[in-house]
């Protein structure tokens, strides 16, 4: 399965779409404007050195994995009881009022966009 990704490049903070096959697929690329590199992992956009792409493979593998750890450690720690803490009550409220409007085909249509006939 694959999706459009929005992302904004972090050097240039142009807005443009990629296609990835994962929200946890991993995507090293320049940016299609300002042709810094960027990587794309778990929905984030972050900046990479702009010399990325001439350094040694051994660098490139430390600077990603440096930088994969980082987010791994960022939602961990929203999972685990970070940053996120508990459900609040008005979150469960919000929540059945929308589940409830996913039947409704104008707030359906709204939301995720008219059916294509």
């Amino acid at each position: 399965m694959t999706f459009l990704m929005n992302i904004d490049c972090p050097h240039c903070e142009k807005n443009y779409q990629i296609l990835m096959t994962s929200i946890a697929g991993l995507c090293i690329l320049p940016c299609f404007e300002c042709n810094q590199p960027i990587i794309v992992f778990f929905g984030r956009c972050l900046a990479l050195d702009s010399d990325f792409f001439l350094w040694s493979i051994s660098r490139k593998k430390q600077a990603v994995i440096k930088l994969i750890t980082a987010i791994m450690e960022e939602l961990l720690e929203n999972i685990f009881g970070g940053k996120s803490g508990p459900i609040k009550p008005e979150e469960v409220i919000n929540f059945n009022r929308e589940l409830g409007e996913l039947d409704d085909p104008n707030k359906f249509g709204q939301v995720f966009g008219r059916p294509r006939d």
